[in-house]
């Protein structure tokens, strides 16, 4: 893989970032938030004529939530019409980096959500808008910079609107599955809109920001996440051949290391029929839900929109079903769950008077296409959802040099470190496993 590779790169944002993002200390997280910024903030969320009087910090996300920004919430004192008042917004800033091969891949991160905030979000809302719909369901955006080393983006603290988490742990239910399905295809059809306004223009040629992930940088990272990757492809087959009955899945993944790259690229490639803006990284990790008060889920929102991209929309799907729901879910719920996606992306594209550029059947064949490209992923993000303390590197220590720099990413692939996660959490090891038990015997595992 060529550093010019520009899908697989989104591995290294994930894999080489990873780290106490959430430890930096508040001195420091305070000089990253400007008051100038926090100006135009409440300008665009509350209204011109509102003046600043002071504003506090207070930590929004653990350090396992986000890998790749610091995240904080800020709470603004103001006044209006005579009136004092206290709003709270969530401040997603650019870390202070040291080495320069983070650095390109960090920016660029920002410089995906900020753009798909500022320019693409705007646009996909007016297509919808337009036929009668609601709003694509993200965060009221207030603020965006990516100016390297300077990089914010202010958002709507759903959480202070009832907003909350839904757990990762154990996988999602069906209730909380839906509303995520229907979103992600009301998005996924948004941006077939929005091609037929532009004379089926491709989209990643007006928004470029969608051409490629966020770490198209040096050979040496690209080479340097290969070997990480590879470490944790070798720690997953340790696991399955220290596992009764699993010791043919870790042949298979041992068969398929030295071509997993070249699998992933293959998986990325795009008919034009399913060609659509992917929000790229939409697992239980990015979604927030209000319940009602029986407990129910009742309406879901989507965030972090740093690995967004223009991709085959079976990626998604594959990226969530696997991330997110357990195996027996997955397997006894999946006909159900595409069809209410189909449904939900088909209602966008009647509003319009436009047919749908597939049908059900031939969703079912491109999602199976897609199959081992969500698996991978979940390969190493449900191990790690396991776990508020894994031991991983910190990105402000990591060594620029090839050797150093590797070793200091090596604590994310600790073989005691996984094993541990998983024997200490019974229903993380059987959503693992689970992953395995969809792959092998498939005719897309012989890849």
């Amino acid at each position: 893989m060529s550093s010019h590779s520009p899908h697989l790169n989104g591995f290294i944002e994930h894999i080489t970032t990873v780290g106490n993002v959430q430890d930096v200390p508040a001195t420091v997280v305070k000089t990253l938030i400007k008051e100038a910024n926090l100006c135009e903030v409440l300008s665009k969320a509350i209204g011109s004529d509102s003046k600043l009087i002071s504003w506090t910090i207070q930590k929004s996300v653990s350090q396992n939530d986000n890998y790749i920004a610091i995240i904080t919430k800020v709470k603004i004192t103001y006044s209006q019409n005579g009136m004092e008042s206290l709003v709270s917004i969530v401040a997603r800033l650019g870390p202070p980096r040291p080495s320069k091969v983070l650095n390109q891949s960090i920016n660029y991160a920002f410089v995906k959500e900020a753009r798909a905030y500022q320019e693409l979000l705007p646009s996909l809302n007016s297509e919808l808008t337009a036929i009668g719909m609601k709003p694509l369901r993200f965060p009221k955006c207030y603020y965006t910079s990516w100016e390297p080393d300077k990089e914010a983006i202010y958002l709507e603290d759903l959480r202070a609107e009832g907003y909350k988490s839904p757990g990762r742990y154990n996988g999602l239910d069906v209730a909380h599955s839906t509303l995520i399905l229907q979103e992600l295809a009301r998005l996924h059809a948004a941006s077939l809109l929005l091609e037929v306004r532009d004379s089926f223009e491709d989209l990643d040629s007006k928004y470029t920001f969608l051409e490629k992930d966020c770490f198209d940088v040096t050979e040496e990272a690209v080479k340097q996440t290969r070997e990480v990757l590879i470490r944790y492809i070798d720690r997953t087959i340790a696991v399955l051949n220290a596992t009764e009955g699993y010791e043919r899945a870790a042949e298979w993944l041992n068969n398929l290391k030295p071509r997993v790259f070249e699998q992933m690229e293959k998986k990325l490639k795009t008919h034009t029929r399913f060609a659509v803006v992917c929000h790229g990284d939409c697992w239980s990790k990015n979604v927030l839900f209000r319940y009602n008060k029986k407990g129910a889920p009742v309406e879901v929102m989507l965030v972090d929109l740093q690995m967004v991209r223009r991709a085959s929309l079976a990626v998604d799907l594959n990226y969530f079903f696997y991330n997110s729901l357990t195996g027996p879910d997955r397997q006894e719920n999946l006909e159900k769950y595409l069809d209410i996606y189909y449904t939900s992306f088909k209602s966008v594209m009647q509003a319009r008077g436009l047919a749908m550029p597939f049908i059900r059947a031939e969703l079912d064949h491109e999602y199976k296409s897609k199959n081992l490209y969500g698996m991978l992923w979940a390969m190493i993000f449900v191990p790690l959802s396991a776990s508020e303390c894994i031991d991983i590197p910190d990105w402000r220590t990591v060594d620029e040099s090839p050797t150093k720099g590797t070793d200091s990413l090596s604590a994310l692939t600790n073989d005691n470190n996984m094993s541990q996660t998983l024997n200490q959490n019974p229903e993380v090891m059987a959503r693992f496993l689970s992953l395995f038990d969809d792959m092998v015997g498939k005719a897309d595992a012989k890849c």
